[in-house]
């Protein structure tokens, strides 16, 4: 599995908390997810900022164009031992050939 940046457009949002009234300002990328056997990608959204400061969101750079894996800090285990999928972190495949279709 690996995630392809095709382009390094952006989409801001922004949106006020039910609860509690706060703004929060929301930084995404639209990427293609690679699995493993699999013909065609799914379409997906990376995020790349979430925060209440929205000089903070605008200033959160885009992923580089290419091939990136997820690190190891994406996944964490639960107080059950489950397997959960945290913050994303990326990192870039240098070398596209590793990045298997």
């Amino acid at each position: 599995m690996h995630i392809e940046i095709e382009k390094q457009e952006v989409t801001d949002r922004q949106f006020t908390s039910k609860t509690d009234g706060v703004i929060n300002f929301t930084r995404v990328q639209p990427a293609l997810l690679w699995k493993e056997g699999e013909n065609y990608p799914d379409k997906i959204i990376v995020p790349l900022s979430f925060t209440q400061n929205q000089t903070e969101r605008d200033t959160t750079t885009p992923k580089e164009i290419g091939h990136y894996k997820l690190a190891d800090l994406s996944y964490y285990t639960d107080n059950f031992g489950n397997l959960k999928l945290g913050q994303l972190q990326l990192l870039k495949i240098e070398n596209p050939r590793q990045a298997k279709r």
